[in-house]
């Protein structure tokens, strides 16, 4: 196994031969319990016979269930172009797969298999038979060892083959062998290398190395086909790809050390791909724990930093800020509440494969976190592990949850800094030479207006759950909290730099903290530079301080904005403006030459703005609707 910036001390690890080489970590292949290794990875998907009483579980069972009768009564059989009427699987060209409807029919035959194995109702030959057809049809007709990768590649690459080997893992050892290989010779295919995208015979676009969370995917690929296939050298390229994603780093993608984490060459991720990275590098150890792999190599144990120093400082009351979301802000069946319990369920993974100090401290985080908003978390959680141990966290009276973080954290490496204090925290998002400003994807029509989410926004965390929920589809894109800009409407996905084309005149960005008091700043220079600014934020105690100066436009508007407050459902929050009641209707604007305050949607969320002399600021108040 190659190791890639560190040298194992442990004399017991190293190859006689070749001192420098560690010994290969993946023993004969008789040694191997691959039966023990697909049932490891099917166990969190399933319930114990203890916990099926257990009326925490009804909502997930029930919609287990639902989901399972409606896929099996609406299966269709000989139908060369469809498995579901809701999933036509080709293009209009009628030649083309519809990659999307491909993974999401793959993604219905794992249902199927699910409630095979968790429901007496369809535990039957009927059943089996249905799942075995549909797995048949699919590799024989979408997914082949001759397919074209068309659409995006994540389907292909990692979505679709994830769903086949989740669907052996439950009926494994119903499997006829023909169909084992016919799946194995597809993602052989497919992805032949978990350190390559894009490398298959099929692929459409250039190799390119992977990174990060897609490494991790990838790695689970070839790890499950040499499974199923009984292929240890398979296995070995998988377990070898993997620790490579936990070196620390100094450029590119990965986790650095001031517990800053980039995907996509330059944006900071920790909040959606880096929570993908955390939760398969912990089912990857569980699975092959104790089925005679190696998996000792001591960067493993990084992880245990990398959740207290990347994650927790941006995990506030059970959300995951935004700022570290890249485009998945603009994807309404997440948000940051959803992020924020996927964040949870990371945490949760790694409980019980913990020790001492780093366990006890997870177990009082998990518990503050799952306390705010238990109700979503068990209702919302798909994996059953989760929730049981998740359960046993909150029932073990010698665990206490936590206290609120606070604090001043800086992320030079991904230009974000957190200030935390009593009942508040604020993030703030900037770019630079080094940090790419956003992300969005034209084929999947993802944050295709996040143009200014990097340009010093801000967001203000309170005791308002639901203050940035659904938040993001009605605000003015032009005028986010915290930038300065010249108001001016982008087309989809324009004036972003990112990859290859960051801002190389941005080199002033960055800030310092004492760990309770902090500041980050930036020479500003907008996409195409027609508009700049001396930007600074300020976190000192329960005072945040945002100032801006020397600030020059080309076309001679420079708008900065406050903050984008969403008022109650009837819009009646009590607004004074330099301590005078305001009482808006329609969409009106207002002044305010010294400060202004607005009340709160909840105790505890309430606004108050000081102005400095000399300055006013224009209160505009709409009515406004979104998707």
């Amino acid at each position: 196994m190659a190791i890639s910036g560190c040298i194992h001390e442990d004399s017991s690890a190293l190859n006689p031969n070749d001192p420098l080489k560690p010994v290969d970590p993946i023993p004969p292949s008789e040694t191997i319990d691959y039966g023990q290794i697909i049932e490891n990875w099917s166990f969190p998907m399933l319930l114990t016979e203890g916990d099926r009483q257990n009326p925490l579980y009804d909502t997930i069972l029930d919609q287990r269930l639902q989901t399972a009768r409606t896929l099996q009564a609406e299966l269709i059989r000989d139908e060369p172009t469809m498995l579901w009427n809701t999933l036509p699987l080709y293009n209009d060209d009628g030649e083309t797969i519809h990659n999307r409807n491909m993974a999401s029919t793959f993604n219905n035959i794992e249902h199927l298999a699910l409630a095979y194995r968790s429901f007496e109702e369809f535990h039957n030959a009927k059943t089996l038979d249905d799942i075995l057809y549909a797995l048949d049809f699919a590799l024989e007709n979408l997914y082949t060892e001759t397919s074209v990768s068309t659409g995006n590649w994540y389907e292909w690459e990692i979505a679709v083959p994830k769903s086949i080997y989740d669907t052996f893992s439950l009926v494994h050892d119903k499997l006829p062998a023909a169909l084992i290989d016919k799946a194995n010779r597809a993602t052989r295919y497919i992805v032949p290398d978990p350190n390559w995208q894009h490398k298959g015979d099929g692929a459409t676009r250039e190799p390119m190395e992977s990174a990060g969370a897609n490494r991790i995917d990838l790695a689970l690929v070839v790890l499950f086909r040499g499974v199923f296939g009984e292929n240890p050298e398979e296995i070995a390229q998988a377990i070898e790809a993997i620790p490579t994603v936990l070196d620390e780093v100094s450029t590119g993608n990965g986790f650095y050390a001031d517990g800053s984490f980039i995907q996509h060459a330059n944006i900071p991720y920790i909040g959606t791909y880096g929570l993908t990275l955390l939760h398969g590098v912990a089912r990857v150890m569980d699975a092959v724990h104790q089925t005679g792999i190696d998996t000792s190599d001591p960067r493993y144990q990084t992880i245990d930093t990398y959740l207290f120093s990347a994650l927790e400082p941006f995990l506030y009351d059970a959300k995951m800020m935004d700022a570290v979301n890249g485009r998945a802000i603009a994807r309404g069946w997440v948000q940051n509440q959803g992020e924020g319990l996927n964040a949870i369920s990371a945490l949760v993974r790694f409980y019980e494969s913990r020790e001492g100090e780093v366990k006890q401290r997870l177990g009082k985080l998990i518990k503050h976190h799952i306390l705010i908003d238990k109700e979503r978390f068990f209702s919302s959680t798909s994996d059953l592990h989760i929730l049981h141990v998740a359960d046993k966290i909150l029932n073990d009276a010698e665990i206490t949850a936590s206290e609120e973080v606070k604090g001043n954290f800086v992320f030079y490496n991904q230009d974000r800094m957190v200030h935390r204090g009593n009942g508040f925290a604020l993030s703030v998002s900037l770019h630079s030479d080094r940090v790419g400003n956003y992300e969005c994807l034209t084929t999947t029509k993802e944050n295709l207006k996040g143009w200014y989410t990097g340009d010093g926004m801000t967001y203000l965390y309170d005791a308002d759950h639901n203050q940035y929920q659904d938040w993001y589809a009605l605000v003015d894109k032009r005028h986010l909290a915290g930038t300065t800009t010249d108001g001016a409407t982008l087309p989809d996905c324009g004036g972003r730099r990112q990859y290859d084309n960051t801002k190389k005149d941005m080199t002033f960005v960055g800030g310092a903290s004492n760990g309770e008091f902090g500041i980050y700043g930036a020479d500003f220079y907008n996409h195409n530079d027609t508009l700049q600014a001396k930007k600074s934020y300020f976190g000192f105690g329960d005072k945040l301080v945002a100032l801006g100066s020397d600030i020059q436009s080309n076309s001679g508007k420079a708008f900065t904005t406050i903050n984008n407050f969403k008022l109650n459902e009837l819009a009646n929050n009590a607004i004074h403006v330099d301590g005078v009641a305001w009482a808006p209707s329609g969409n009106v604007t207002k002044t305010a030459t010294n400060n202004f305050h607005i009340d709160g949607n909840v105790e505890g969320s309430q606004l108050g703005v000081y102005l400095p002399a000399g300055q006013s600021v224009k209160m505009n108040f709409h009515q406004r609707s979104g998707n």
